[in-house]
């Protein structure tokens, strides 16, 4: 492994990874100017084949989650032993992703949480209609003819 550059902060990175196309970065979770998540978001939408490992001395697993989906392809903590944070480097340069044992257990948590969910309800648009007229439409819209609507329509009212 060859350092071929340092950023002091997000938007320095942006540009040395522009002009490096370093084949790994390691950029930190909390920087000045621009933090770690912003610099990702950046990055993804420049679709840079840079591999991205953050590096975070805490994170939170809505920011781990977050880092994943904008294309880190793993997260080590500062307090890691440097020879795992080579390891780390060397899997995310396998095509691995790497995700530290202090952070996987929140993150497994966050996911099952997330599949668990109650799905999200849609309400149906009205457009200002009753549920009478929707359904007047709605029958217009399936091909009955007016005979058939005005029928179903007088047996609806006896009911």
């Amino acid at each position: 492994m060859r350092v071929i550059g340092e950023a002091s902060d997000g938007r320095e990175a942006i540009r040395m990874v522009t002009d490096l196309r370093p084949d790994i970065l390691l950029l930190d979770l909390v920087m000045p100017v621009k933090g770690g998540i912003e610099t990702l978001r950046d990055l993804q939408q420049m679709a840079v084949p840079t591999r991205t490992l953050l590096l975070a001395a805490e994170v939170g697993d809505s920011d781990i989650v977050e880092a994943l989906q904008l294309g880190a392809r793993g997260i080590v903590m500062k307090q890691t032993a440097s020879d795992l944070v080579f390891k780390s480097m060397r899997a995310v340069m396998a095509g691995q992703c790497w995700v530290g044992r202090e952070c996987v257990g929140e993150l497994i948590d966050k996911m099952r949480e997330r599949h668990t969910a109650p799905p999200v309800e849609t309400k149906k648009a009205t457009f200002g209609l009753t549920a009478r007229e929707l359904e007047i439409v709605s029958t217009v819209v399936s091909g009955y003819a007016n005979g058939e609507i005005a029928r179903n329509a007088r047996s609806a009212s006896r009911r």
